[in-house]
């Protein structure tokens, strides 16, 4: 069942809100593509929560997932159906680009220049950068760690466990230690996080998670949009996203300490 139809079953049950979120969706659909959460609540004059609650009536995750599906949706047609007729791996290609060219549109709703311009600032400023994380995502805070040795910025990946426990209870308040997760939820990293945080540590929590419960004990947290909030047909690597933030850290950084 497309979003239109399940916007149409579920019609006679909207509240007062979710009826003007109905009504701009249908009359303003490439608005919708264009705009993340903040923004279409604006438009439509209801709060993000009840945008939230509306996708969740229409059986979704959340906006995320419903606004994927209803881009799917509007860009579908003939052409999608020709191409489901012509093979399956033409479908499958498309589709997994496709996966991954949503996560990276979702990704620019997301980036900050002010947070990106406060994460450098702390990272100038540092005495010890360690950056923290476990199983697959271990290999994303090696790919950071590789990236700022390019820009001959000193940082420590950290992702074998006991060392995860230890050095996460030495941190000091002039350091910056950055938590890379993407469940928002890695037993070792909640309990490592909250011993940086209570050192006075500046945390930086990389997630795909927006509400987790490792939120409470970072100075700030980057939302990074992952392809398994949109799909589970594909086998996707989860990170893809957060290579592309990575860049765009590390390049901001490179400027600043050409400046300094």
């Amino acid at each position: 069942m497309n979003p239109m139809e399940r916007m149409s079953e579920m019609r006679s049950a909207f509240t007062r809100s979710e009826k003007l979120i109905y009504s701009y969706v249908v009359e303003n659909s490439s608005e919708v593509l264009r705009s993340n959460l903040s923004v279409l609540s604006n438009a439509c004059g209801v709060s993000k929560s009840a945008l939230m609650r509306f996708a969740q009536k229409l059986g979704y995750s959340g906006f995320t997932e419903f606004k994927y599906d209803f881009s799917r949706y509007v860009h579908s047609g003939t052409k999608t159906r020709e191409a489901e007729g012509s093979g399956r791996a033409n479908t499958t290609a498309r589709n997994i680009i496709g996966l991954y060219r949503y996560a990276l549109n979702e990704l620019e709703h997301y980036v900050s220049e002010e947070d990106i311009t406060e994460i450098v600032d702390r990272l100038m400023k540092a005495r010890k950068v360690k950056i923290f994380a476990l199983n697959r995502d271990a290999y994303t805070a090696q790919h950071m760690r590789h990236h700022f040795h390019k820009i001959n910025f000193d940082a420590e990946a950290v992702f074998d466990p006991v060392l995860v426990e230890e050095l996460s209870q030495v941190g000091k308040p002039e350091d910056v230690h950055i938590y890379l997760t993407v469940t928002g939820n890695t037993p070792g990293l909640r309990e490592a996080i909250d011993c940086s945080h209570a050192s006075g540590v500046y945390t930086v929590l990389l997630t795909s998670k927006e509400q987790c419960p490792m939120r409470k004990s970072a100075s700030k947290t980057v939302y990074i949009p992952s392809t398994d909030l949109f799909t589970d047909d594909f086998f996707l690597d989860q990170h893809a996203s957060y290579l592309v933030w990575i860049e765009i850290l590390v390049s901001y950084l490179g400027l600043a300490l050409s400046d300094s």
